[in-house]
């Protein structure tokens, strides 16, 4: 039996060479020739041949799992399967370097050492070709396992490559292959400007032969790029229209795909992904109208050539092409694709990217405002139509590739989300749902809850539990595989660890997970007696019995120094009378107070606290060995707490008028409210020197007198007077950024600039100083390069609208030149970003602005 080539393979090898109609006359043998065939295969040369019939030699290359890919003849003098490479890698790169380098000083049996032979008494397939296509040598890609499979030939002449032939070897593959051909010759009169696509000829037998449309300075990209965007955009030209989805052919389409979903299939996560393609198929406004056009439906780097520099795409294999096409498919299946199979990414870093390089791309977001998109319920179409499309193709395939667990998983992972998001609930809310159900049957309680329903708790709320350490591992190791995450922070202290969870719609969730109830070195409650005492709440969440939760924010409040906040009050308030009796009772017995009602109790909590302490020090856990070993882990927290974790500096500059401090508050509203982070808004410099005013009025009374003049308004126009003036505030930010960096930026705050130098670069004018702008850029060479830097802009008119202190003209004098230095800042400085705005809708344009800020804090 022959042990190198399968069965499989040798059926694929056969199809390769001899026409679907002489199928049967073809067999593999043992070098021998037996009688009855008109085409014979083998693995060793054949005997008995008496020279009558000349035998042809091929030489091939396997995958890793030992099938066929490639099949070259084996005197090809160059590695012409290159060209059905798809290199775009580094790994490829080097691969086809090693490949070139080989054939070149004739060592090419290393890169393919088997080989088969081929003997027969009729035309082969190629031989066919030739009667069409001038060329003298070819190489064979096998295809891709499934039933859409097809062989692909590349052609060549005198080592030049001429053109590719798909031949098609089961009915799926030929339905595509003639499929491609008839969109071929629709597109074939047509111009376009950013986009080629091949002509195409058939060359009978269902074969179709496509020129070779690569140039020189043409690459595959991995990410989806303006290039990609503009080709895009001119395919939509052609013909876009709206429909209601339920009158649509896709729709018609998509409804089958998932009808045929099996219930059952050995395909990774099979019945999670079914579950959610019918959720959220069944969630579709079949009413709502969409903007339709043509698509590529397979849209990735391996079929696209593109040229940078001449703004350029080639596109190749068009067999599974169409119209009326929900607009952007083919974007988000570049993006899929590409960080799936060439990156191996997970979901996270594709919806990142999804926003990156598609949503936020300008381009893009023309074509969404010009054909009135919903660009999430296209994405969400996307994903049903793309996943149920495969899971018709994989769930049938016995043999299944290892990319098909990538697919599979984020798939699962993308579905899950949108089911999410159809129910109108944050990531952050399906996250705590999810989370409270994780914690079913172990141990833990949710401090200070109040009878929350878990779909009421506030955006603003963190969440803290109780839980002993195995429970905490448990939780943490949850909170870094959640779907829905963006990433996480966590901070670890003796008796807490707080996890900062961001998710991938911009939510944000704080969690403590408490295991020992301390205040600095003073243990005020025993954790374990607290859990024991927990009970159910209506949701059957585990929560604090009442009197615990109560002593709870007693004693955490009064030995923080604070009061109760109001709504704990309320909630103890709105118990009936008799209710509360008890509590008030506990209260003054354990405490010594004296208190008649709750409301008395709550106001006088700060009279006790050196009573409390007095009591919690007699605890058993804060005495002898346990108070040495409370103090020891308070030591410790506390020096962690100086382990620095460094916040960010954030910039914003435009002219008056454009909105700026509008939007820098909405910012810092957003980061102190949502993110829990500490802010610090800082006017154009540090301002560790006053200014220059401050020497002759007064600081308080200089700085009344400039907020009260309009900025351009100054008469100064000295050189020296304009050199003095500069320096002096060229040492604040000098000397400030010092500051500003230890006083701010290590203790984790966000630091935002309502303005910044670069002010004194395009716009000094406003700061009284007339000085060379070449002069004043290069000394920003000593200044701190912001992380984040924001130039908004808008057109002069809506300016002037609202600020009539600058004409139209200086307007857009300005709005380009600092365009122009953002650009050349952007290409200096790797570490800092630069970004311009035009600042029309303020919730975008805040949006925009977050996403850019958040992953940094």
């Amino acid at each position: 039996m022959d042990k190198k080539i399968s069965r499989s393979d040798k059926e694929i090898v056969i199809k390769s060479f001899v026409k679907e109609l002489y199928l049967n006359n073809a067999c593999w043998t043992q070098g021998k020739l037996p009688k009855g065939f008109d085409y014979y295969f083998s693995e060793e040369p054949f005997r008995n041949n008496e020279g009558k019939v000349k035998q042809q030699v091929y030489r091939y290359i396997t995958n890793s799992d030992g099938s066929i890919r490639w099949i070259i003849p084996a005197n090809s003098k160059f590695p012409g399967f290159l060209d059905l490479y798809n290199s775009s890698g580094w790994k490829a790169k080097l691969f086809g370097v090693a490949c070139k380098l080989l054939f070149r000083i004739k060592l090419s049996f290393l890169i393919a050492p088997d080989k088969f032979y081929l003997l027969s008494t009729k035309p082969i397939l190629q031989d066919e070709w030739l009667m069409k296509k001038d060329f003298d040598s070819f190489a064979v890609f096998t295809g891709t396992v499934g039933p859409n499979r097809k062989v692909l030939f590349a052609l060549h002449k005198e080592n030049e490559t001429i053109g590719f032939v798909k031949h098609p070897i089961s009915i799926e593959s030929s339905l595509l292959v003639a499929n491609e051909n008839v969109i071929l010759q629709f597109f074939k009169d047509t111009q376009f400007e950013k986009l080629s696509i091949p002509l195409g000829n058939n060359l009978g037998n269902g074969d179709l032969f496509t020129n070779d449309m690569r140039r020189s300075k043409c690459k595959s990209e991995a990410d989806f790029t303006n290039t990609h965007a503009s080709a895009l955009q001119e395919l939509y030209t052609l013909e876009t229209e709206k429909l209601q989805l339920e009158n649509s052919a896709f729709y018609k389409n998509l409804k089958n795909q998932i009808n045929n979903i099996y219930e059952d299939s050995k395909l990774p996560f099979h019945s999670e992904i079914s579950k959610q393609l019918h959720i959220l198929f069944e969630s579709l406004n079949l009413k709502q109208e969409l903007s339709f056009s043509w698509a590529h439906m397979d849209f990735t780097p391996w079929n696209l050539f593109v040229d940078q520099g001449n703004n350029h795409v080639g596109i190749i294999d068009w067999e599974l092409a169409k119209p009326r096409v929900p607009i952007l498919f083919d974007a988000f299946h570049f993006v899929f694709q590409s960080q799936i199979l060439l990156k191996n990414q997970n979901f996270n870093s594709i919806f990142k990217c999804l926003n990156d390089q598609v949503k936020n791309k300008p381009i893009i977001e023309d074509l969404i405002r010009d054909n009135d998109i919903d660009f999430e319920l296209h994405y969400r179409l996307y994903l049903l139509y793309n996943i149920s499309y495969y899971l018709n193709v994989y769930q049938d395939q016995v043999h299944l590739h290892l990319q098909v667990n990538w697919l599979t998983k984020v798939w699962y992972e993308a579905l899950f989300s949108q089911a999410s998001m159809t129910k109108s609930r944050t990531f952050r809310a399906v996250f705590i749902a999810d989370l409270f159900q994780s914690l079913d049957n172990k141990k833990y309680a949710w401090l200070h809850a109040c009878d929350t329903k878990i779909e009421e708790i506030n955006l603003n709320s963190d969440i803290d539990l109780l839980v002993v350490n195995s429970v905490q591992k448990e939780v943490m190791e949850f909170c870094k595989t959640h779907v829905l995450l963006s990433r996480i922070h966590h901070v670890k202290k003796s008796f807490m660890t707080t996890v900062e969870l961001y998710f991938m719609d911009g939510s944000f969730l704080s969690l403590d997970l408490i295991t020992r109830l301390v205040r600095k070195n003073l243990v005020f409650m025993d954790a374990n007696k607290v859990l024991e005492n927990s009970i159910l709440n209506s949701e059957g969440i585990c929560v604090p019995s009442k009197k615990d939760d109560l002593n709870y924010l007693v004693l955490f409040y009064t030995l923080n120094f604070g009061s109760i906040p109001n709504k704990y009050k309320e909630y103890y308030f709105k118990m009936e009378g008799e209710m509360r009796i008890p509590f008030i009772k506990f209260l003054n017995e354990e405490y010594r107070m004296t208190a008649l009602s709750l409301a008395q109790m709550f106001n006088e909590l700060h009279l006790s606290f050196f009573v409390m302490r007095k009591i919690l020090l007699k605890m058993n856990l804060n005495r002898g060995f346990c108070f040495l070993k409370n103090t020891l882990n308070y030591l410790i927290d506390t020096a962690g707490s100086f382990v620095l974790r460094k916040g960010i500096v954030v910039t914003f500059s435009g002219v008056d008028g454009v909105g700026k401090s509008t939007l820098i508050n909405d910012l810092a509203l957003r980061l102190r409210n949502d993110y829990r982070k500490k802010v610090v808004i800082l006017r154009h410099r540090p301002s560790l020197l006053p200014i220059l005013s401050a020497c002759r009025y007064g600081k308080k009374e200089a700085e009344k007198r400039a907020a009260n003049t309009l900025p351009h308004q100054g008469k100064n126009k000295g050189i020296l007077s304009s050199l003095v003036r500069f320096l002096y505030y060229f040492s604040d930010y000098l000397l400030g950024q010092i500051y500003v960096n230890f006083r701010f930026v290590l203790r984790n705050y966000v630091v935002i600039y309502d303005r910044y130098y670069f002010d004194f670069i395009n716009d000094s004018k406003r700061s009284n100083i007339v000085l060379s702008k070449n002069f004043v850029q290069t000394l920003y060479s000593f200044i701190h390069k912001p992380k984040q830097n924001f130039f908004l802009y808008a057109k002069s008119e809506v300016i002037r609208q609202r600020k009539k202190e600058l004409s139209a003209s200086e307007i857009n004098e300005l709005t380009g030149n600092y365009m122009q230095m953002f650009t050349r800042f952007t290409n200096k400085y790797e570490n800092s970003e630069y970004h311009c705005i035009e600042n029309i809708n303020r919730d975008k344009t805040l949006q925009k602005i977050l996403n850019h800020v958040v992953p940094g804090l």
